[in-house]
């Protein structure tokens, strides 16, 4: 008896997965199911499974409730982005320039990489279409439309009042 391992549901694997109709949109089921599968004969295990899985669904549903709508992601956590970071500018900051925030970044503007070779490429290429043909950024040249008529689109506009 203290060995009795705990039912996992068996339509799990009855289920046909491509069917999208059948997967719940949170999968509150599903993870509980296969977290159970993994520690089954292991009832303390599988009773703080139960107890955190229950308090992560209240919790997510009072913020959907406030409007605030998250999900559960298996996997580690995302590592967030370190800030500050030196970002570089061929002419404005050769050198670098210390920025604080995405937010700082944006305010910036165009043109600033994470390395010196690559604003130096950017820069480059850009120099690259003035350079050649006037091709600016979004100005791209357009052909002039004064080609000749060939002889079958002379005969159409004329309505074929040259024949016989």
């Amino acid at each position: 008896m203290a060995n009795k391992k705990p039912k996992v549901n068996e339509d799990i694997h009855k289920k046909d997965w491509h069917d999208q109709s059948v997967i719940e949109p949170v999968g509150w089921k599903s993870i509980r199911e296969e977290l159970l599968a993994l520690h089954a004969g292991q009832p303390q295990e599988c009773r703080v499974i139960e107890m955190a899985l229950r308090e992560a669904e209240a919790s997510l549903a009072a913020l959907a409730r406030l409007g605030h709508f998250y999900h559960l992601e298996a996997g580690p956590w995302p590592e967030k982005e370190a800030w500050p970071k030196t970002y570089f500018h061929t002419v404005a900051a050769p050198q670098g320039r210390l920025v604080r925030s995405p937010w700082e970044l944006a305010e910036l503007g165009d043109g600033w990489f994470p390395t010196l070779e690559e604003a130096e490429r950017h820069e480059g290429m850009k120099r690259q279409f003035e350079g050649r043909g006037g091709v600016r950024q979004r100005n791209l040249p357009v052909l002039p439309s004064l080609f000749e008529k060939t002889r079958l689109d002379k005969e159409r506009d004329d309505g074929g009042s040259d024949q016989g």
